[in-house]
C-alpha cells in the first residue's frame, strides 16, 4: 500500500512530465487520478482526430495509452522508456 508521501511524489512526477509533454497536451489528456504504479487519464476525441469514417484514429488511441504507460511506469520515480 502506498503512502500519502508516494501518492505525492507519483502526482509530482506525472505534473512534470506532463508539463513537459507537448504532445499529451495537444492530446487534451486530463489526468484524474495518480497514484505509485498507477494513472487515470481522459480525453475528448476532437474533430481532428477522427478518421474518413469518423471514428477515432487508431493513432490517437495509441498516442493515449502510450502516455498512460509513460506516467504509470514513471510514477513510481524510476525512468522508463
Amino acid at each position: 500500500m502506498s503512502t500519502i508521501a508516494d501518492e505525492d511524489k507519483a502526482r509530482w512526477i506525472v505534473d512534470y512530465m506532463y508539463q513537459n509533454d507537448a504532445f499529451s497536451q495537444w492530446l487534451g489528456i486530463e489526468r484524474q487520478e495518480v497514484q505509485p504504479g498507477s494513472c487515470v487519464l481522459r480525453m475528448t476525441v476532437r474533430e481532428e482526430m477522427l478518421t474518413g469514417f469518423r471514428i477515432s484514429h487508431g493513432g490517437i488511441a495509441y498516442s493515449f495509452a502510450d502516455s498512460a504507460l509513460a506516467f504509470a511506469s514513471n510514477s513510481r520515480g524510476m525512468q522508463a522508456v
